[in-house]
């Protein structure tokens, strides 16, 4: 993953820290998209799909179980890109 570069004023150590570590989570998630009449699984942070289905539901479960051995989260989008839905999977 590229490092991110940013200043902060007036931010605790803290507060840096969360925010790096939200954004290398975001940066994880898992989003359920159509592509050419399909739907596939796409790492947020990737360019390439981890895979094509034919149906938005085997998608979903696929996409639920990375999500789920990740801690991150799935997003699924609708035919138009939408996002429609969201589940967390983060664990304290």
């Amino acid at each position: 993953m590229d490092r991110i570069k940013f200043k902060v004023s007036g931010k605790s150590n803290e507060q840096v820290a969360a925010y790096i570590k939200a954004a290398r989570l975001a940066a994880q998630n898992q989003h359920v998209i159509p592509k050419d009449g399909q739907w596939a699984v796409k790492r947020a942070d990737s360019s390439k799909v981890t895979r094509i289905f034919t149906h938005q539901k085997e998608a979903i479960a696929y996409g639920r179980n990375l999500a789920r051995n990740q801690r991150t989260e799935l997003l699924i989008h609708t035919r138009e890109g939408q996002i429609r839905d969201r589940k967390s999977y983060h664990r304290p």
